[in-house]
């Protein structure tokens, strides 16, 4: 669980991709609201897992987006290939 504000918290750098519009709109509301997108999704996680339920809606969002994302990677391999191996 989090620690107490007055502790200082060790971090670790992590790089991720998010959809574009996303991204912007994250942008948008932390700047707003003062925040850093790291921050801001500390304290969504630390929310996440003291509320199971939401957890629950945000994992059935994810594994949605997920097999979506997959499905998109598989197609455009399939793609590549064809375009490379499917033409003699």
């Amino acid at each position: 669980m989090s620690k107490p504000l007055d502790e200082e918290p060790m971090v670790k750098r992590s790089t991720f991709r998010l959809e574009a519009d996303l991204i912007d709109r994250l942008h948008t509301f932390c700047r707003q609201q003062g925040l850093s997108r790291e921050v801001l999704i500390e304290a969504m996680y630390e929310y996440m897992e003291a509320h199971p339920e939401a957890l629950a809606q945000v994992v059935e969002k994810a594994s949605q987006k997920h097999d979506h994302r997959q499905q998109q990677a598989n197609r455009k391999r399939a793609e590549s290939m064809f375009s490379k191996f499917g033409h003699r």
